[in-house]
């Protein structure tokens, strides 16, 4: 009875900070752009956002990591949303503060985004800006991989130190985690599926057009040798279980070790 009179009590305070976290959080998606519509489908994707093509080839020759790789973890971290950040909800529910300063496409940590902006010398860069995100997820699977020793197509293993910063990873914190393990597992798989189809994107080209390039007309562009659906394939759906926010446990508590972003 005590627990529920307690809570009883907290709940207006609670109820006006959860409001005023949400009316804050309203105001700054206002000032940035929407969500892609096809996160699912690399091709889809790319094609609603040409220019993410460019800049998702430009990282990964520099950093030397497949566009599978890189698209997997920018997904996994915040579905696209330029604005994304972890909450604390009380009771589960109601959203009162950031549980950490990941912020952007890629999550990225204050003090993780001051380190990539020195050492790859952008001081201009923003965390939720597509082309300046997807080189830092780059450049921090570069760092990962030359204090880890994982290989740069190694998706699984990357993502695990990715979430975990190097330091962690090294330790073994993933280890107890059972749940990153699995989502780990499912930025893998998508890795894999999207590093095949981003050969075969067409570069800036709509999806209708693609359908329509292919030999079919606008409703029936889908048959055999068709140009990608606009949902994801039957491979990519089948065997990658969309996880209900990003990061999986990220939304409740982002405490890494040093250096993760």
């Amino acid at each position: 009875m005590r627990s529920r009179r307690d809570a009883r009590r907290l709940w207006p305070g609670a109820t006006l900070l959860g409001c005023a976290a949400l009316l804050a959080a309203f105001s700054q998606s206002c000032a940035h752009p929407a969500a892609p519509r096809q996160v699912e489908d690399l091709c889809g994707l790319l094609a609603e956002r040409a220019d993410w093509h460019e800049a998702t080839d430009r990282a990964g020759e520099r950093w030397q990591v497949s566009p599978g790789v890189l698209l997997a973890v920018i997904h996994q971290e915040s579905r696209f949303r330029s604005a994304a950040r972890p909450w604390w909800r009380l009771f589960g529910l109601v959203p009162v503060a950031p549980a950490s300063s990941a912020y952007g496409y890629g999550q990225a940590t204050d003090g993780t985004w001051r380190d990539y902006l020195r050492a790859a010398g952008r001081r201009g860069a923003r965390r939720d800006r597509f082309a300046d995100a997807v080189d830092f997820v780059g450049w921090y699977l570069d760092v990962i991989h030359r204090a880890t020793h994982v290989a740069k197509h190694d998706a699984y293993q990357l993502y695990l130190a990715y979430h975990e910063g190097p330091g962690g990873f090294a330790r073994g914190s993933h280890r107890t985690k059972p749940w990153l393990q699995d989502v780990a597992q499912r930025v893998a798989m998508r890795a894999t599926v999207w590093d095949e189809d981003a050969a075969r994107c067409p570069l800036g080209v709509p999806v209708e057009a693609q359908a329509q390039g292919a030999g079919g007309s606008g409703a029936t562009g889908a048959a055999v040798g068709a140009a990608p659906p606009t949902t994801s394939p039957t491979r990519a759906t089948s065997s990658i279980a969309t996880p209900g926010s990003p990061s999986a446990g990220v939304s409740t508590a982002r405490t890494r070790s040093a250096g993760a972003p």
